[in-house]
């Protein structure tokens, strides 16, 4: 079971990477940025669990990120992106994840008083 809902869990975290490049191409449309295809079509977004348990997201696209995000214009692009409503909901979809892949990492003599701890840090714009 645990197999299947690791392979579940995978799955959910593209689908999810692909929304929020959705999310890149069509913020970067919309403040007119580009004029060509390659760039809107070349965000890839990365999903990862790390040992320790954070969640790192991961965005790339073909080397234009610096004029998007960090040229002298600074035209916010990740902070549009990550304070849109459409990313919120995807934000619950990543704490369902986050919560089941903690889930599958619980020890098999974790008892309800054992003491639990969550951090949650933000690493953005």
């Amino acid at each position: 079971m645990a197999k299947r809902l690791k392979s579940k869990l995978k799955s959910e975290s593209k689908k999810i990477g692909r929304a929020i490049a959705k999310l890149f191409k069509e913020e970067v449309i919309r403040q007119d940025l580009i004029d060509t295809g390659l760039m809107r079509d070349s965000f890839r977004v990365s999903i990862k669990f790390t040992r320790k348990g954070d969640l790192e997201i991961f965005v790339s696209t073909v080397d234009y990120f610096q004029y998007i995000d960090g040229s002298p214009y600074f035209f916010k692009v990740s902070e549009a992106v990550y304070k849109s409503k459409e990313y919120l909901k995807l934000e619950d979809r990543l704490i369902t994840l986050m919560t089941t892949e903690f889930y599958l990492k619980l020890p098999n003599d974790f008892d309800t008083s054992d003491a639990v701890s969550y951090n949650f840090t933000f690493t953005g714009f």
